[in-house]
């Protein structure tokens, strides 16, 4: 034995708490090895199981409380605009807000979306496995909307291509005053007009929106948003010619004219039943059921349908998408490269396009078309007559007017409220956050409806 090492019985002194010397208790050795191999094997199995967990959720997987089993989720997209909104599933507030990405068992849910100081949305989904159900369009209208007075003695207001500007005609004592504004912006004065213009015809933008273009009975004025305003002697329903500040378009006695101060009418086409400019063309109906589009920088002309007799056309505010009607009241798709025209829908009472998208009214029915992909979509049926529509927020909801109150739906026909009470002026957006509306007092009002 080592005499520097310690004695049998000094060893044998070292017991554990049971009197048990763990030298001579070779039993006493093999438990603490079999119980550290055993919490060895416990932490491997736990592991295991937290990274196969980690592991499913990511795929889409989630544990059925009911069942006790491993189940396959469908997703659900929630974005709303303004953000941040509390989300409610089956009456069960969540800890995400908007946007979020929900993980969801299959099966029926109601989810609603809110925010404080706006109107809830809400709607019933159907959640299937391996599915992702979007809801990303969700708008949230304020409740109570904020009203503005922006002017008194309003006559007629007119909105820029791209929604952000509002022109209106003020009657004043030393005649008429031109202004533009923007939603939530100070009005700023361009002009004063004649007090023949208390009785405008026309009041409308440049496709450009850098120019407003104003008509009496007799004559014309156009008011570039910088510079000086042009008066062109002729009156009637005018329109500016594309890319020009100086020139419109008329028609007089039958006749598609191109009018400047100071020269003679230029003719365009003859025998003209409707008319419409788009952003870089002017199209033409003519009696003899053709329409032809005009390029006036280049004087060159193409038919775009035949064989149709076309009553009124409209184009689209911002492409050079056309559309027009029938005498039957069967509405028509033009384009610049086609030679027949695309019917959309009949029996339409009344339609509007905006930001791609076209809303009308047939037998009491809101649709939404859109071309590409071509699409006719019924968005609700109303047993009362409606007054007109517009598509927003990307053809997502309309609005329409209804009974003398102002109305948002979302395009597939639910959460229809009441935003505001209508006025005497077509519907109009600002910067797709605000309405504009002349009351029967002559007030131009704008209704903060959305926040951002």
């Amino acid at each position: 034995m080592d005499e520097g090492g310690p004695s049998l019985p000094e060893i044998a002194k070292e017991k554990d708490w049971l009197g048990n010397s763990s030298i001579l208790n070779p039993m006493r050795r093999s438990h603490r090895h079999h119980a550290s191999f055993r919490l060895y094997l416990v932490s491997l199995v736990a592991f295991g199981a937290v990274t196969a967990a980690a592991i499913l959720l990511t795929r889409g997987y989630t544990l059925d409380t009911q069942t006790g089993r491993i189940a396959k989720t469908g997703l659900v997209i929630v974005r709303s605009l303004p953000s941040s909104a509390y989300i409610t599933v089956n009456g069960r507030v969540r800890q995400e807000r908007t946007p979020a990405r929900l993980k969801l068992q299959p099966g029926s849910y109601t989810i609603k979306v809110d925010k404080p100081g706006s109107k809830p949305f809400e709607k019933p989904l159907e959640i299937a496995a391996e599915t992702a159900t979007f809801e990303e369009d969700i708008l949230l209208f304020r409740e109570p909307v904020e009203e503005r007075v922006l002017a008194e003695n309003v006559i007629r207001q007119a909105s820029s291509p791209d929604h952000r500007q509002l022109a209106y005609l003020q009657s004043a004592p030393e005649g008429v005053t031109l202004s533009v504004t923007s939603a939530g912006g100070t009005p700023t004065k361009l002009t004063t007009l004649g007090v023949a213009y208390r009785a405008p015809i026309t009041l409308a933008w440049s496709a450009d929106a850098g120019a407003i273009v104003s008509s009496t009975a007799t004559e014309t004025t156009i008011t570039p948003l910088s510079g000086t305003p042009v008066t062109v002697p002729v009156g009637g329903a005018v329109s500016l010619t594309p890319g020009s500040r100086n020139e419109v378009l008329a028609v007089t006695a039958g006749r598609l004219n191109r009018h400047t101060a100071g020269a003679p009418p230029t003719p365009i086409s003859g025998d003209v039943i409707a008319w419409t400019v788009s952003s870089a063309g002017v199209y033409v109906a003519t009696t003899d059921a053709t329409v032809t589009r005009y390029d006036l920088r280049s004087d060159a002309k193409r038919v775009v349908s035949s064989g149709l007799l076309m009553t009124d056309l409209r184009a689209a505010e911002t492409t050079e998408d056309v559309f027009g009607r029938t005498s039957d009241r069967t509405l028509y798709h033009l384009t610049p490269d086609a030679q027949t025209a695309t019917r959309v829908a009949t029996d339409v009472d009344q339609y509007q396009s905006s930001q791609g998208f076209l809303s009308y009214l047939s037998r009491q029915e809101i649709h939404v078309w859109k071309k590409a992909p071509e699409h006719d979509r019924l968005v609700t049926r109303l047993g009362a007559p409606i007054d007109e529509t517009l598509p927003i927020s990307d053809g997502k909801y309309v609005l329409y007017t209804q009974g003398g109150n102002i109305h948002a739906i979302a395009v597939d026909g639910t959460n229809d409220v009441v935003l505001a009470k209508a006025g005497s002026a077509p519907l109009t957006l600002l910067d797709e956050t605000a309405l504009a509306t002349i009351d029967p007092a002559g007030r131009l009002r704008t209704f903060g409806i959305i926040d951002r």
